[in-house]
């Protein structure tokens, strides 16, 4: 988990550094350069929101499926010790 966190921090500051280093070569004022920074800046920050939260929901609903198959798979392994168990005695 703490990979993807730091992977999503790199994603974040290249795209951010991309958005200031086209703006601040493009022929325009230095007024016009730091709105569209604010701009870009807030673009990027909801954006990051977003992708952030659908990759928690992602992560929060492959955790719930594993527990589940985990239960199963447990579940599973109990009924199965009694009848192994037996079988070892008959023999």
């Amino acid at each position: 988990m703490k990979q993807i966190g730091t992977l999503f921090v790199g994603l974040l500051a290249g795209a951010m550094a991309g958005v200031i280093a086209t703006l601040l070569l493009a022929p325009q004022s230095g007024e016009e350069t730091r709105t569209q920074i604010r701009e870009k800046g807030v673009e990027l920050k909801d954006k990051a929101e977003t992708t952030y939260a659908d990759l928690q929901e992602r992560l929060d609903s492959t955790a719930a499926e594993l527990r589940f198959e985990m239960e199963k798979l447990s579940a599973r392994v109990e009924e199965a010790i009694p009848e192994r168990q037996e079988a070892v005695a008959l023999e």
